[in-house]
């Protein structure tokens, strides 16, 4: 009988300036489309409090109401965390 060895070569895990760089930018890419994100829903609620003001519905202004309530929640909270993990 004989055995076989196989070497397999050892891989080390360096970060170099360029892959902090990269990191940095999708960290500030994910910021970015964040903010974005929080302002179209933010318009969007807007937009549906004022049809409901013009229009006289009850339903879509309460709607709006809490909708805004909770996109301001979670814009403030998420912001405060994304802040805090620079």
């Amino acid at each position: 009988m004989t055995a076989t060895t196989t070497e397999r070569p050892t891989q080390t895990v360096e970060t170099t300036a360029t892959q902090a760089t990269t990191t940095d930018t999708q960290t500030e890419a994910n910021r970015l489309t964040f903010a974005v994100a929080m302002i179209a829903v933010m318009f969007a609620v807007m937009v549906m409090a004022v049809v409901g003001a013009v229009t006289g519905i009850p339903t879509l202004m309460f709607a709006s109401s809490v909708l805004a309530a909770i996109t301001m929640g979670v814009g403030i909270y998420t912001g405060i965390n994304l802040l805090e993990a620079r």
